[in-house]
């Protein structure tokens, strides 16, 4: 679907909503209910990270630093699996880094025993990717792997992922895929995982965008170039940061992903980076209580109405009062 028949199809979703969803829910859950039930689950099984990324307000994090214990990941697969349907896409990231989670392969094992048509899916800068875990991604593999690299030298590359070296990062992927490529000639398939590779761009690294695209397009399944974002408060959009006084965009993410910290805690969107709104935490009530509470439908009519200058988070989110839209973010 392109950009501007999604701008003429979006409104009519947003207004059918509260209807559409008796229609969603019979055809993906086969279920006749109202109920919201997220088609992702955002799950941040660590919020440590290795790196200190210009984009990225980790350094910014006044909550806990930790990985989630297995008995809260375990919890919510297992619900999870009570509304699976015809398939959820799980996603274990969101501000750390995966691969410095020592208990990433028994979460893969895990969901894999419990959901039979989910899409596992993670993102990760690779640096901490060595040999031991690159042999374990071929053993208990995500569906869709997908490496964060901002820049096709060290010279780009380096002042906007801070902390990382550039040349482990890039041996790192390139000896992962030489492994997957073996394992695909030796059984004669195409075994998990999809390797996607991203570059996110500003106004430092774009001039590499051609270099990069080429030097990866050969070895990995996509390959995506994206505008540098905001994050609410870094400022490096490629768009500015300035933002409009009314509303431009409704925001998808309360009506179709749930996010879980690591502590357990549900927010209301991945660029809620410190969980400043609390909807909830799954060790106390079920997962689709919380996403179906009172204060969770408040944040979706006012996204409806497209009326959210009363919520700080939303109203300072250059997603929707910006122009750091997901469709005006499409790749470059």
């Amino acid at each position: 679907m392109n950009r501007k028949l999604k701008r003429l199809v979006l409104p009519l979703y947003y207004s059918a909503l509260p209807y559409a969803n008796y229609l969603i829910n019979v055809r993906r859950h086969g279920e006749f209910s109202r109920r919201y039930i997220p088609r992702e689950v955002q799950i941040e099984t660590t919020s440590i990270c290795n790196a200190e990324c210009i984009m990225c307000p980790q350094d910014k994090l006044t909550r806990p630093k930790h990985h989630m214990p297995m008995e809260t990941f375990t919890k919510v697969i297992d619900e999870c699996a009570e509304f699976e349907g015809s398939g959820l896409r799980i996603t274990l990231h969101k501000d750390g880094d995966p691969m410095l989670d020592r208990l990433l392969f028994d979460r893969i094992d895990y969901i894999r025993d419990k959901l039979k048509k989910s899409l596992v899916v993670f993102n990760t800068n690779a640096f901490a990717m060595d040999e031991s875990k690159q042999e374990r991604l071929l053993e208990s593999p995500p569906d869709v792997l997908q490496f964060s690299v901002d820049g096709a030298s060290k010279e780009t590359y380096e002042p906007i992922r801070v902390g990382l070296k550039y040349e482990v990062v890039k041996g790192n992927i390139e000896a992962f895929l030489d492994k997957r490529k073996a394992k695909r000639q030796s059984n004669g398939n195409r075994p998990r995982p999809k390797v996607f590779i991203q570059m996110v761009a500003d106004k430092s690294n774009f001039h590499e965008a051609a270099t990069f695209r080429e030097m990866w397009q050969d070895k990995v399944d996509r390959v995506l170039i994206k505008g540098m974002h905001n994050f609410r408060v870094q400022g490096t959009s490629m768009h500015g940061a300035e933002l409009s006084e009314t509303q431009l965009h409704r925001c998808i993410y309360p009506f179709n992903t749930m996010i879980i910290y690591s502590n357990g805690e549900v927010g209301l969107c991945c660029w809620d980076y410190d969980n400043e709104v609390k909807l909830g935490n799954i060790q106390k009530r079920s997962l689709l209580e919380v996403y179906n509470s009172e204060q969770f439908m408040k944040f979706r009519q006012a996204q409806i109405r497209m009326d959210c200058k009363d919520i700080e988070l939303c109203s300072g989110c250059s997603q929707i009062y910006g122009r750091d839209n997901r469709f005006e973010q499409a790749e470059l």
